[in-house]
């Protein structure tokens, strides 16, 4: 997620000319929070170390596809373009998928026969710039349009997704997630006039909009463009679950808070190489002068059930001139954040329950896969 600001950021933001004098490295784990407690640290050999949750959980490495689409080859929608998000609605057995070049969601029945697309290009009601990701509640479809707003769209009387409403936060989105009757937005920092401090998370009520509370901790720094950089991160939540998790994709750590929003726990991944960021006046960019072989980020929070959620990072390791990406995944209870690691074989994950788990497969083609537990 989030890769559109984060390209530009880097590739022209940063100044190949170095004040020395003037030189901060981020991240750093001080700019989080001094007095930061951790509650728990999760190793790459946390699924041995800790049996319990590996039972607990073993079923979750056992599924069956039944569903794929997506081909290299074919008709226009066969072909996927740039997926950014899919769900599988086991009620009516149909299957989601957000492409971000069709700019809409496409629907197939469940023999991976086309069906539709909901919205398209553009800035008007229903309509989509930049969609990230979506969630479905009930009979309406939200769809978050990256760094602007999150449109809705309901069901009419011929079960036909149509426009409804836009959800807008005073900042912009970058994330969000539904629980109960409340949407939560993770939104990219950006200190309006006289204002001290800017939370990360706004809590909208998805009947009337109007907004609840404002929580959550941002990266801070003395300089605004690192402090909007580094915020940049996601969010989880889920009905059932008491807790709402976020998160900055170049850091390690979790945090959970309660709807009050106040701080319930933060867990640590140990094995993990952050992305060396330097700092020069307002330049802002890799180390120019030795190219990191070998970095980490978080990449996705998936809901599993009530109980508990993937987590899922990124592994970038330099070959032959570029960056090649694999994930580690993990599975951590909402409760206490106590979790472990468990594949590091697995494709990235879209969207998961207690019933069926959706992969992206195919990064390259967008091959979408269902798998039945």
């Amino acid at each position: 997620m989030k890769n559109i600001l984060l390209s530009l950021m880097l590739l022209f933001v940063y100044s190949c000319k170095t004040n020395n004098e003037t030189v901060t490295i981020h991240p750093t784990e001080e700019n989080i929070n001094p007095d930061l407690a951790i509650n728990n640290t999760i190793t790459d050999n946390s699924g041995s170390e800790q049996n319990f949750l590996s039972e607990k959980y073993r079923w979750i490495t056992d599924y069956t596809h039944i569903l794929s689409v997506g081909k290299k080859y074919g008709e226009d929608y066969e072909m996927l373009g740039k997926v950014k998000d899919a769900f599988f609605d086991d009620e009516t057995n149909q299957l989601y998928v957000l492409d971000e070049q069709v700019f809409g969601v496409m629907v197939y029945n469940s023999q991976g026969e086309y069906e539709s697309t909901i919205s398209r290009k553009g800035r008007g009601p229903g309509e989509l710039v930049t969609p990230e990701s979506f969630r479905i509640k009930g009979n309406k479809l939200y769809v978050l349009n990256n760094h602007f707003d999150v449109k809705v769209f309901e069901k009419n009387n011929t079960d036909e997704f149509e426009a409804s409403a836009m959800i807008e936060a005073t900042s912009p989105p970058d994330d969000f997630c539904i629980s109960g009757n409340d949407i939560f937005i993770y939104t990219i920092p950006q200190l309006e006039k006289g204002e001290k401090e800017r939370k990360s998370v706004q809590q909208i009520n998805i009947d009337n909009f109007e907004v609840a509370n404002n929580f959550g901790r941002i990266y801070k720094s003395k300089s605004e463009i690192s402090t909007t950089f580094l915020s940049m991160g996601g969010i989880e939540c889920t009905d059932g679950a008491n807790e709402v998790v976020t998160y900055f994709k170049d850091m390690n750590f979790l945090f959970a808070y309660g709807k009050d929003g106040q701080i319930r726990w933060t867990t640590k991944f140990q094995d993990f190489n952050f992305l060396k960021i330097v700092e020069d006046g307002n330049m802002l960019g890799p180390d120019p002068k030795e190219t990191q072989k070998h970095f980490n980020k978080i990449e996705n929070l998936q809901t599993i059930n009530e109980e508990a959620f993937f987590v899922q990072t990124g592994d970038y390791i330099l070959s032959d001139g570029e960056y090649r990406k694999t994930y580690k995944t993990y599975v951590i209870n909402f409760s206490d954040g106590a979790g472990i690691f468990i594949s590091d074989q697995w494709p990235l994950i879209l969207s998961s329950s207690n019933k069926e788990i959706v992969f992206l497969e195919d990064e390259e083609f967008s091959k979408v896969s269902v798998f039945k537990y």
